[in-house]
């Protein structure tokens, strides 16, 4: 106390200016004659909170105890309060004082307190309120002309994190707090700092500090307030239990509230909880008055709730209605975007009017372009046109700039579903690694199922089948949660090409299609189910049954590909009466170009491995032999094809003798004759036969396809 006297602090000074001296000295703030100078020039040894605090392990070798054993009541933050320690050194049993503690840093937070200058204690009281100090929060505390900020830092009460923010010391906020709370009903003025520190904290969008002000003052209304403001960037982040369990506090202060009620549906949609998303919208349509302008979101919200749930037709009625009440541009985009995808699903109406209805919505938003490319590749699929590949690989290039997570990871699941219908394995398991990823970040617990069902769609067709294990074990906790009756049936479907790649072939794996209503599901997905069962049991020859499948199939909305899993099973039914008619044949390479102009070659991979006798129909086009050839290779499937006209070369391979394979295997790496006499150390001349040997076992026409067909070769024996 001394120091705080300016004689006091000259005297110091002047002594030791003059005597030769060490001198230590304990004080809250530097004193006034210690400068920058002496402390660079090392006249002064300052140690401040930092150098003296305790560590959870030197605080144990003081009290003689294991390192865990040191936890007590504010362990963790007790660290730079050494005399809290060393009290609980010279106590004689640690257990008296764990239970004392609190009352012994209750103590010292009281000492510090009561030896504050008036305008400090004020400023401490208050600054217990906030979980840092940001320097808009210290204005809004002491105003802007004050320094008592600065003082309770120069004594070590307030101390700079990382950020540069200011902190009291844990233990002393948390007593600090607590006699704040005490003196609300002294007229403390807390509601109105505590409203004034939120706005503050909302206005920089810092969140959590906004939300713990709230919550630490018990404002349930403001806590009501911080979760309607702070709603749409937490869900953009895709903080979503952060979010659900904020909305627990809101809602207890009041229920009814529309926008809540609004961010609670959103949230159980984003998690899959479709019948409380259902509710929480239609209960915020109850409580709105009309010719409310969030009428709109709401039936929004309640149309896409009801699209995922499969009933598409009261969606539709839902977008309907949120389109004639929408008064905001993205009102009437959600309108338009939920409109179109529940008619592609339906398939009652040609989708490509509602795509031009979207389309024609003016926006230059990164997320409308992203939905545009999503939507024109539904449309066609579902109209069996050819997919806009080289759209939606832009608009994946796009997505980092967009920030609706629903919309970019609808993407990143079409882009999926997209390459492996098409066959094209790679490249889908490309996307889903990318996809998939980005919902696990943002907790996107319905997108991310899809996600993972159309990985498992790839990995079986490039006959991964362990990781198709894996990924479809990762996904059943989610087909049992999610109330989704079209993720349910693509799960199904998948159970079955599992089925099929493993040669487990049953007339079992073909009945799962039966326990559904048609009513109950939506058409186009079970027509798939059904049409991938009528290709097992053709396999096993089940006429009757293939025939009964394509009746029922014939009845449903469908797609391409059960149209086209329908004309494969019939396929296989008729080669299995004569494989050398030439009718078949050509009606097979027919088949062929269709299945490669719709972009459905997993639906071929799937027939041919149910009854791979199909592969052995001939074909005289050698244009469709080798489109063929090319997917059997994408699926990992050319042992299946050893012994057919397809692969002549895999018969070959086996006929080369050991120095006609090391030839092959050069050839497949681009060295050239000269090269491979080099490295094989023979002549020019018999580089050359061997060359000439190697392709005419391979019924290789060029080098190029010598070397394909030994890659090939290798990457099969890996396998």
């Amino acid at each position: 106390h001394a120091m705080e006297s300016d004689s006091a602090e000259r005297f110091v000074e002047e002594l030791l200016r003059q005597a030769p001296i060490r001198v230590l000295i304990t004080t809250r703030r530097r004193p006034s004659w210690v400068t920058a100078r002496h402390v660079v020039y090392g006249d002064v040894l300052e140690l401040t909170q930092g150098p003296l605090s305790m560590t959870r392990d030197e605080a144990a070798r003081v009290l003689d105890v294991k390192p865990g054993d040191a936890a007590g009541p504010g362990a963790d933050s007790s660290e730079t309060w050494p005399a809290l320690i060393g009290l609980a050194a010279i106590s004689s049993s640690l257990e008296p004082w764990r239970e004392h503690m609190s009352t012994v840093y209750r103590y010292l937070a009281e000492e510090v307190l009561s030896n504050a200058a008036p305008d400090e204690r004020v400023f401490l009281l208050r600054a217990a309120i906030p979980p840092y100090l940001t320097p808009k929060v210290v204005t809004i505390l002491q105003g802007r002309d004050s320094s008592v900020a600065s003082d309770l830092q120069n004594q070590g009460l307030l101390n700079a994190d990382p950020q540069g923010r200011l902190r009291l010391h844990p233990l002393l906020k948390e007593f600090l707090l607590a006699r704040t709370l005490r003196r609300r009903h002294e007229g403390s003025a807390l509601d109105r700092i505590a409203r004034e520190l939120a706005e503050a904290f909302i206005e920089d969008r810092e969140w959590d500090a906004a939300f713990q002000v709230a919550v630490d003052t018990g404002e349930a209304d403001l806590a009501a307030l911080v979760v309607k403001r702070a709603g749409p960037a937490l869900l953009q982040a895709g903080r979503l239990k952060t979010l659900a369990s904020w909305l627990k506090t809101a809602q207890s202060a009041d229920d009814a509230d529309p926008d809540t009620l609004l961010l609670v549906s959103e949230v159980a949609l984003r998690n899959g909880s479709l019948s409380r998303a259902i509710a929480s919208a239609r209960l915020a349509l109850d409580v709105l008055e009309p010719r409310d302008r969030r009428e709109s979101a709401a039936q929004n919200l309640l149309g896409r709730a009801l699209h995922m749930r499969c009933d598409h037709h009261a969606a539709l009625r839902a977008y309907d209605a949120a389109r004639k009440t929408a008064s905001l541009p993205e009102d009437r985009l959600q309108a338009a975007w939920g409109r179109l995808i529940a008619t592609v699903e339906l398939g009652t109406e040609d989708p490509t009017t509602c795509l031009e209805d979207f389309a024609s919505v003016t926006s230059t938003s990164p997320d409308h372009r992203l939905r545009l490319a999503s939507g024109r590749m539904m449309v066609a699929e579902r109209m069996g046109a050819k997919l806009p590949l080289k759209e939606h690989r832009e608009a994946i290039a796009l997505s980092e700039h967009a920030h609706e997570p629903m919309a970019i990871s609808h993407l990143y699941a079409t882009g999926i579903h997209a390459h492996a219908r098409r066959g094209a394995y790679r490249e889908a398991l490309s996307v889903a690694r990318v996809g998939i990823r980005y919902c696990k970040e943002l907790h996107l617990a319905f997108p991310m199922a899809y996600c993972l069902a159309y990985r498992g769609q790839a990995e079986i067709g490039a006959r991964q089948l362990q990781a198709a294990r894996s990924t479809l074990a990762e996904l059943a906790p989610s087909i049992r949660r999610i109330e989704d009756a079209h993720l349910r049936l693509v799960y199904q479907t998948l159970r079955v090409k599992l089925g099929i790649a493993t040669g487990q072939i049953s007339e079992k794996l073909a009945s799962s299609s039966e326990s559904h209503a048609e009513t109950d599901v939506p058409e186009w997905p079970l027509a798939d189910l059904a049409a991938t069962e009528a290709v097992v049991l053709a396999a096993l020859g089940k006429e009757d049954s293939v025939r009964e499948r394509s009746r029922r199939i014939e009845a449903l909305s469908r797609g391409p590909t059960a149209i086209l899993s329908v004309d494969l099973a019939e396929m296989i039914l008729a080669s299995k009466h004569d494989l050398k008619d030439g009718n078949l044949s050509d009606d097979f390479e027919g088949l062929v170009r269709r299945l490669v102009r719709l972009q459905c070659q997993d639906t071929f991979v799937t027939a041919y491995r149910a009854y791979p006798r199909l592969l052995q129909i001939p074909i005289k086009s050698s244009t469709i032999s080798r489109l063929v050839q090319s997917q059997i290779g994408r699926a990992n499937d050319l042992r299946l094809a050893d012994g057919t006209a397809l692969m002549p070369a895999r018969a070959g391979i086996h006929a080369l003798t050991r120095r006609e394979a090391e030839v092959a295997s050069l050839v497949a790496a681009g060295l050239t004759n000269v090269d491979i006499a080099n490295e094989l150390f023979i002549s020019l001349s018999t580089a050359k036969v061997h060359v000439h040997r190697v392709m005419k076992k391979l019924h290789a026409r060029t080098r190029l396809e010598a070397a394909l067909a030994w890659r090939a070769h290798t990457e099969t024996t890996r396998q």
